[in-house]
């Protein structure tokens, strides 16, 4: 994985090799009690776009999971759109069917404070998503072009979707879709990220 061939530079340094892991109270500043929503009604994230075409999951297959998601779990569903992708979240929310709004964080701070405030964040292998993964949020990654072995949520693959193809894995940069994520149902997406919200929750109270 990226993390662990990274912190290999160390050596280079005559450093000894660091304990790896992440500590979510060093990234940003800690939210206060009264701007978090609590675990059980926190909101769902899309972060719909990414740094490769080939990499973004179509916005109106992203719309479907938002609406699927908001409608079964009753939270509420933002789609995160960085600078320059207010249409593209757009795309999303008008596919949503009502379940969806825009979120503009702005910028690596105010990302940083929306993140922390989510229940669960769904996207392709792009910054808010292992940033979110960072803080200790779950999260769901789509992977297309990159392997989840080296480029998925680090140490849980289990957050990851992903269709092996023949060309899986290519690391190639296009402009758009490819089979790869095309070949992802959005009925396994929107699946996938109700079960890991139902997991959150946790087991009920016992009887009586």
């Amino acid at each position: 994985h990226v993390v662990e061939r990274t912190a290999t530079l160390l050596r280079a340094l005559g450093l000894p090799d660091p304990e790896l892991g992440f500590d979510p109270g060093a990234i940003g500043e800690l939210p206060t009690p009264e701007s978090s929503s609590g675990g059980l009604h926190a909101p769902v994230l899309i972060q719909p776009g990414a740094g490769w075409g080939n990499k973004e999951y179509p916005p109106e297959r992203w719309g479907r999971i938002a609406g699927t998601i908001g409608a079964r779990s009753g939270r509420a569903v933002g789609v995160l759109a960085g600078p320059g992708e207010e249409s593209l979240a757009d795309r999303v929310v008008s596919a949503s069917g009502g379940r969806a709004r825009r979120v503009s964080p702005g910028g690596i701070d105010g990302l940083t404070r929306t993140l922390r405030d989510a229940g669960l964040v769904l996207g392709g292998d792009t910054g808010p998503v292992h940033l979110a993964h960072a803080l200790g949020i779950p999260v769901l990654a789509l992977h297309g072009p990159t392997s989840p072995d080296r480029h998925g949520p680090w140490r849980r693959r289990d957050r990851a979707l992903w269709r092996t193809l023949p060309c899986s894995f290519c690391y190639r940069r296009f402009d758009a879709v490819k089979a790869c994520l095309l070949e992802i149902p959005p009925e396994r997406v929107a699946g996938r990220a109700l079960e890991i919200l139902e997991a959150a929750r946790g087991p009920g109270p016992g009887p009586g």
